[in-house]
């Protein structure tokens, strides 16, 4: 496929990053320009025992499932049946049975190995999408799960921290880039917005937008901050006293001076 001239101009742009740009760069080819199927596996484990895996979630972008305004991500969320009394709920939430779409499954250990063993044959070439994507790797070879080192890999917090100094938690890149999210935790929900997230992290006009392709040191939370976030169960609310001031200052378009010229 070759690549959009509205990628390769991007990318023969100039950037500010910390770090290796040609990371983004990869990244921004294979997504943008559809190369290969993008696949997300993520992994919940039992906070007492890590050891101890309690889900898995696999979510799968196709490009050549066709064009469309909205990507169509195939999402499986799998419980693992021995460890189903393992409940989390002291340092993360637990958030095994509030996956957002339609079933989860609960399967034995074994059998789930061998559920994405299968998703990773179902693609001749593709490539990995993660957030610190090397732990998810190393419970899946815990479970004898071979993962192939030579295919690429997209990673959210890589690609973050060339922009960004902190905030780089799944829930502070959704949040920065605009995407509404819930049920974080549940580990098919989890790989559902980290390939969502990658997808928009590496759009261009989006890197434009929000001024991610210059490094900019930011503020991180406390430990108690990021706590409250972890475990917080509502929508952060703001009184308003003007529609017309809010609308200006979350939709308006960017005002432009116009100048005009007096005939008379």
């Amino acid at each position: 496929m070759m690549m959009s001239a509205s990628v390769s101009k991007y990318l023969s742009g100039s950037f500010a990053l910390r770090g290796d740009v040609n990371r983004l760069k990869d990244a921004v080819n294979l997504v943008q320009n559809g190369l290969v199927p993008l696949i997300c596996i993520d992994v919940e484990a039992w906070e007492r025992q890590s050891s101890k895996v309690t889900e898995v979630g696999i979510a799968i972008y196709d490009p050549a499932s066709g064009p469309s305004l909205f990507p169509t991500i195939e999402t499986t969320h799998l419980i693992v049946k021995e460890h189903l009394n393992m409940v989390n709920g002291r340092f993360v939430p637990d958030k095994k049975h509030q996956f957002n779409g339609a079933k989860s499954y609960v399967i034995s250990q074994r059998e789930m190995a061998e559920f994405v063993r299968n998703s990773l044959l179902r693609f001749p070439r593709y490539a990995f999408v993660g957030h610190n994507f090397s732990g998810d790797v190393d419970w899946l070879r815990s479970l004898g799960i071979n993962v192939p080192s030579d295919v690429p890999v997209i990673d959210v917090a890589d690609i973050w921290q060339l922009s960004r100094n902190a905030g780089g938690t799944l829930h502070g890149v959704l949040e920065f880039l605009d995407i509404p999210h819930y049920n974080l935790h549940n580990a098919a929900n989890d790989a559902y917005y980290t390939l969502l997230a990658a997808l928009v992290i590496t759009d261009p006009k989006v890197r434009l937008k929000k001024g991610l392709d210059t490094y900019t040191e930011i503020k991180g939370l406390s430990k108690s901050q990021k706590r409250r976030q972890t475990f917080q169960k509502t929508t952060p609310t703001e009184q308003v006293t003007s529609g017309a001031a809010l609308y200006h200052r979350l939709l308006a378009p960017p005002s432009t001076s116009t100048s005009s010229t007096n005939n008379n």
